[in-house]
């Protein structure tokens, strides 16, 4: 008999990019987005990167705010790897990019995603981190 082969399902549920308006489904909150992941993570899914948003359902950098979606990811799926966004595309400080990675305990992200290099969107490139 064969070794059967690994496969890593990753989710990215919420984005920095889609709203309630576009998508009812999104989940924005982080009971929402801790939901989400359970029902992923029940069908196997491993790994989950985190996005943030504030109550107005508007992209969000502030550890608070991710610190209860980390914390509520890990109750619900206490085996993922869990990576947060240190995204460019709103956020352009170091210090709000990276305020996430000061997280601690059970809070604490297995994982953050970096863009490096510029952001290509619609109709224009954009430099993540201002020059």
């Amino acid at each position: 008999m064969s070794e059967a082969k690994r496969l890593i399902i990753g989710v990215a549920g919420t984005g920095m990019i889609p709203t309630k308006a576009d998508n009812p489904a999104v989940p924005l909150t982080a009971q929402e987005i801790a939901e989400d992941c359970a029902r992923c993570y029940a069908l196997g899914a491993g790994y989950f990167h985190l996005h943030a948003r504030d109550a107005n359902g508007q992209p969000a950098w502030k550890t608070d705010i991710y610190r209860e979606i980390v914390l509520r990811v890990r109750d619900k799926c206490p085996q993922a790897v869990l990576c947060v966004s240190t995204s460019g595309r709103t956020f352009k400080t170091f210090e709000e990019r990276a305020a996430v990675l000061d997280l601690d305990g059970d809070a604490r992200p297995d994982m953050a995603s970096l863009a490096l290099g510029s952001l290509n969107f619609p109709g224009r490139p954009r430099s993540p981190i201002p020059l």
